[in-house]
């Protein structure tokens, strides 16, 4: 009688991380079923898996993941820095793009009531393609979600009886993911074809900019 043993070979992986700013990632993690490294001072990693090829998932908690395909040869990765300058990202893939500030006005009067719209000549926004959309939020002002309707208006304000203000505007719910440090998080929404304004807020309200304005951030998605 013949028996017939297969055993896996073992396929040895060096490779390196480094930062898309230059320099090697220390403490970086590679992540394969029954195959995990950790990159040392310089950024170097060996480790030995008994399959290939192979799927990395590489992580830092200072870096965006990244997704790697091994076949054979050295494995070099290259992450890019998580931001810590104040302000609102969108991550799309392997890059971070800053949200900048938009101008938005208030047009209208207490007996009419106040209506919020994006400046016409504004800065175009960052775009991004719809479905679950990916936010890091380093924390410089509280801020709301809504949806820009074709006249570039977002926000409303009216007087419910006479004694208080009112608005039928609704904001569009975002979610933490997870938390990097105080004041520093992931944040997911779900976001379907069209133009957003993140609005800053305080205390149910627009924020006013020193400019005499309001502060708001355009998004658009398509």
């Amino acid at each position: 009688m013949l028996l017939l043993v297969l055993v896996g070979c073992a396929h040895p992986i060096e490779g390196v991380v480094t930062s898309s700013t230059g320099g090697p990632v220390v403490g970086a993690q590679l992540a394969s079923p029954g195959c995990d490294a950790v990159t040392g001072d310089d950024g170097r990693f060996t480790v030995q898996c008994d399959d290939a090829p192979r799927t990395f998932l590489v992580s830092h908690p200072a870096y965006l993941g990244a997704r790697v395909d091994w076949i054979a040869g050295p494995l070099e990765t290259v992450l890019t820095p998580i931001p810590t300058d104040p302000g609102v990202y969108v991550a799309e893939g392997a890059s971070l793009t800053l949200l900048a500030p938009v101008a938005m006005q208030r047009t209208g009067d207490d007996t009419a009531g106040w209506r919020f719209c994006l400046a016409a000549d504004g800065p175009a926004g960052a775009s991004v393609p719809p479905g679950d959309v990916r936010l890091l939020d380093n924390h410089d002002v509280d801020w709301r979600l809504f949806p820009v309707g074709a006249d570039g208006c977002m926000y409303t304000l009216q007087h419910g009886n006479g004694e208080w203000w009112t608005s039928p505007s609704t904001a569009i719910l975002v979610t933490r993911s997870s938390e990097l440090a105080a004041g520093r998080s992931w944040l997911q929404v779900h976001l379907e074809v069209g133009e957003y304004a993140l609005v800053d807020w305080y205390a149910g309200s627009p924020v006013p900019t020193r400019g005499g304005g309001y502060g708001a951030r355009r998004l658009v998605v398509r």
